[in-house]
């Protein structure tokens, strides 16, 4: 017997079938093709319950910390303008934007804010110009706008201690008291370069809780001030500072746990 009449039947009417050979070639075809497909959707799904995950408050969180972390990198020191800070707030001196759209627009010098408003569950920005920020009286702010709504914003301020000879986090910073305005610039400047009293903290953490679709989480990054790096390094010698490098944000559950990112 040949092989092309052992393996070819035909059928009746004279029409040639399928074998067994080229029904498993076909269906192990298909398999293929059905498991690219279905490997191919799924990790569409998947990219897009990420991406959706992604959008709303974490991504105002994140816009947030953005523009937190440029201002702080790019502060000033000025003696009538100090930099203060608490759990929930801090304030310094900083460019702001002046009156003015399009090509009339400019900054200036005043102070700029963050602060938590607890009943309202928000993130708050606000800028003062020069006078409104050295002025006795309570003025107007420039502009307020609302970053992001959170759940709780923990602001901590990274120090030296020059008696123990150690690096901690302080829960505030506060200005040295006394009429700002009577100081001159050369005093300042030695205030400033003042190892036990400096004017200007290491670095800021900023902590920040949010609720993302059902979870809570909290967003922790730490911005070091170049500025008071840099003061620090002329006085100490030091090449580096301890934590300098670590730059990466932790996201973590409320409950504990590392989330994904």
């Amino acid at each position: 017997m040949s092989f092309k009449r052992y393996f070819i039947r035909r059928l009746p009417g004279d029409r040639a079938g399928f074998t067994l050979i080229e029904l498993l070639i076909t269906a192990s075809i298909m398999g293929i093709i059905a498991f690219t497909v279905i490997s191919t959707f799924a990790s569409g799904l998947n990219v897009y319950t990420r991406m959706r995950d992604y959008s709303g408050a974490q991504v105002d969180v994140l816009l947030a910390l953005e523009k937190m972390e440029k201002e702080l990198r790019n502060l000033f020191d000025f003696s009538q303008i100090a930099f203060e800070g608490g759990r929930e707030k801090l304030s310094f001196a900083g460019l702001v934007s002046a009156e003015g759209d399009g090509e009339n627009a400019c900054s200036q010098l005043g102070r700029v804010t963050y602060y938590f408003n607890g009943g309202k569950g928000e993130l708050i920005r606000k800028q003062q110009n020069y006078a409104q920020a050295v002025s006795k009286r309570t003025l107007r702010e420039v502009s307020s706008e609302t970053l992001a709504n959170v759940k709780d914003v923990d602001f901590s301020y990274y120090s030296y201690d020059s008696e123990n000879k150690e690096y901690i986090w302080l829960d505030s910073w506060e200005a040295e008291e006394g009429d700002e305005e009577e100081k001159d610039e050369e005093s300042f400047e030695e205030d400033a370069e003042d190892e036990e009293n400096p004017s200007l903290p290491l670095a800021v953490k900023i902590e920040m809780t949010f609720k993302n679709r059902e979870r809570a989480l909290t967003l922790t990054r730490t911005v070091f001030i170049p500025l008071a790096v840099s003061r620090h390094k002329q006085r100490s010698g030091e090449t580096e500072i301890a934590g300098e490098g670590a730059v990466d944000d932790d996201i973590e559950d409320e409950e504990g746990g590392e989330a994904d990112e």
